[in-house]
């Protein structure tokens, strides 16, 4: 995904400079959305380029909408 401000996500070199995505996780069993899968965003210390998403549950598969 390019970088620049214009083209991509944002600079994510700050906290100030975050553009942190919206996450979607949707059940592939049910197709509905999962309101448990979340994007956890630290805006304490680096690496501020990184949205791990956590809430997932082993018994079901995921497709995972980001929007920026």
């Amino acid at each position: 995904m390019p970088q620049s401000l214009t083209n991509g996500a944002g600079e994510n070199n700050s906290a100030s400079s975050m553009n942190i995505p919206i996450c979607q996780g949707y059940r592939l069993d049910s197709g509905q959305m999962d309101p448990d899968v979340i994007i956890v965003a630290n805006s304490q210390s680096p690496p501020y380029d990184q949205f791990p998403i956590e809430g997932f549950t082993q018994l079901y598969s995921y497709i995972v909408k980001l929007i920026f």
